[in-house]
């Protein structure tokens, strides 16, 4: 019943119950607060999870687009053009250079890589059988191939490959050579008397070595040194002499 207990009991207070609403000493006018949820200033409230999937999603397009942009959507722009190489026209003072130029992986001094060393300088078109490393060598040379019939389009039916040490061993046995020729001529096409010196078609303009062409035992022959890789080459054949020096210029 009212008035059964002190007033601080009936309200669960200490003191006295507060001025109701608008009444002289009483506060502002209370109002019960804004349900869970909502937005007391108005409008809904976006969740934070859904602005963050958003922001996450712009920046994985502006991250797609960065890429595009920067490698390119054509496929065909990211080719580089290729050239074509010129190819020069040959003169009677320059031939192809067609022999390998890969180090002899054996010692210097082993008589076999000099043989091994040769082989791998003398022009293609030669099957195996028909070279042979010459033992003992030529005197004066490090390493002597004697081959016979040559498979290519006027290639020589005999050939002599030989290794020197030095350039000055290498023209003392092509000067040697040209003597025992019947004959010293011009080489067909050309304008200067040999021996003269030959060029590699690849526009350097360096010296590859001396070239000559004559008569040996009634056969066209033609003799040449290469001057990087101080082998003499001496080839025979029993055809004419223009066919052996086209053969000299394109496959040799």
């Amino acid at each position: 019943m009212p008035g059964s207990f002190p007033a601080s009991q009936q309200y669960g207070l200490t003191g006295p119950p507060p001025p109701p609403p608008g009444a002289a000493g009483g506060g502002a006018a209370w109002t019960p607060p804004p349900p869970p949820g909502s937005n007391p200033k108005g409008g809904n409230k976006v969740p934070l999870l859904v602005i963050g999937a958003i922001v996450g999603v712009v920046v994985l397009v502006a991250a797609g687009i960065g890429i595009v942009m920067a490698f390119g959507g054509d496929d065909t722009k990211a080719q580089r053009p290729t050239s074509t190489s010129k190819t020069p026209t040959k003169t009677s003072t320059s031939r192809s250079r067609t022999s390998p130029t890969s180090e002899d992986p054996t010692p210097a001094n082993n008589p076999d890589s000099f043989g091994a060393k040769l082989m791998a300088l003398i022009p293609s078109g030669y099957p195996t059988s028909v070279c042979e490393v010459a033992s003992p060598p030529v005197t004066g040379s490090l390493a002597t191939i004697d081959c016979r019939k040559s498979v290519q389009p006027n290639g020589p039916e005999e050939a002599h490959y030989l290794l020197f040490a030095t350039q000055a061993l290498l023209q003392q046995h092509f000067d040697e050579a040209l003597k025992s020729n019947d004959e010293v001529l011009r080489c067909p096409g050309g304008d200067q008397d040999s021996p003269h010196e030959w060029h590699y078609d690849d526009e350097s303009n360096t010296v590859g070595g001396q070239v000559a062409c004559g008569t040996y035992k009634g056969r066209p022959d033609i003799q040449w040194s290469q001057v990087d890789d101080l082998m003499l080459a001496d080839v025979q054949s029993s055809g004419d002499l223009g066919s052996l020096y086209d053969w000299w210029l394109n496959y040799s």
